[in-house]
């Protein structure tokens, strides 16, 4: 079985290149790197193999606006029309790490599953506004005081659109569809992903309506899935562990998380930070490596 694995990234290529060589562990596996355009000059730190493939046609990524699905996209399209026939795709940033062996094994017993984990989001709830309400781009930013005004802004906004919504509940997706939310992060197989490919050129006005969107990559490609006949084969799990979620931002993985994350089924986690917590990152390096 060979895998595709997608990573986005945008610093430290120190800590990319370990989650790097954990993957090339895999001798099957090809890996795809899109560079946020506004630190191309990572790319010379990054690790070199015949099997590592940088895009040269990167763009500028944005927290919040539609930039991070496009990228998602292009690595996707870019993999999928290579001359390689990729079983599964997996979308991966560089704060992430393969914290167990054997995920090749666990596809190839799974075959055709598909691993995200999607949340069904109805119209009454709050988070159908990161859809609905029709985001200006100064509101799709991350700002990372916690009391910054467009960040207020925002959840006044939410709250406001979810009390019309439950009032007046209306759905905003065009034939019918319903919403879904989840983490891009999972792995994907070869004839969803052709799909979401043709469906991605096919319906540009369902695209668009993303653009004006909030985090808009947390819902494309599972409100995709999930409103085709593919959904009876997603398995509500992304075989990606998260230890916490603080201010808008997955916690950082350190070295008490260790017995939590062991006794996982998760094959990979995050997100995990060099600069803070090495000793972490430097287990899981050796784990996976047999160093």
């Amino acid at each position: 079985m060979k895998i595709a694995y997608l990573l986005l990234v945008h610093k430290n290529p120190e800590q990319i290149n370990v989650l790097i060589e954990q993957l090339l562990t895999d001798f099957e596996a090809d890996i795809y790197i899109h560079v946020n355009k506004l630190n191309d000059n990572i790319k010379e730190g990054l690790k070199k193999d015949k099997r590592i493939y940088i895009l040269e046609n990167n763009i500028e990524v944005y927290w919040g606006n539609e930039s991070i699905n496009r990228a998602l996209m292009l690595l996707l399209k870019t993999a999928q029309e290579s001359k390689f026939d990729y079983q599964y795709y997996s979308f991966k940033t560089g704060q992430d790490l393969m914290i167990r062996k054997g995920i090749k094994q666990y596809l190839e017993q799974n075959q055709g599953k598909i691993f995200l984990n999607p949340i069904h989001i109805k119209p009454s709830h709050i988070y159908y506004g990161h859809y609905s309400i029709r985001w200006p781009n100064k509101a799709k930013r991350l700002y990372e005081k916690k009391f910054n005004v467009i960040r207020i802004y925002r959840k006044l906004l939410l709250v406001l659109t979810y009390i019309k919504n439950n009032l007046f509940p209306k759905k905003t997706l065009p034939d019918n569809m319903e919403l879904y939310w989840g983490r891009f992060w999972g792995f994907i197989p070869k004839d969803v992903v052709i799909y979401l490919l043709d469906f991605y050129d096919r319906n540009i006005d369902f695209v668009k309506s993303f653009h004006k969107a909030l985090v808009p990559e947390e819902m494309f490609l599972h409100t995709v899935i999930m409103n085709s006949y593919f959904a009876k084969r997603i398995m509500f799990d992304d075989l990606c562990m998260l230890v916490g979620h603080k201010n808008n931002h997955p916690t950082v993985v350190t070295t008490e998380d260790i017995p939590n994350l062991e006794k996982s089924n998760s094959f990979f986690a995050r997100k995990f930070d060099i600069l803070s917590n090495k000793d972490v990152i430097d287990y899981y390096y050796n784990k996976i490596k047999n160093l």
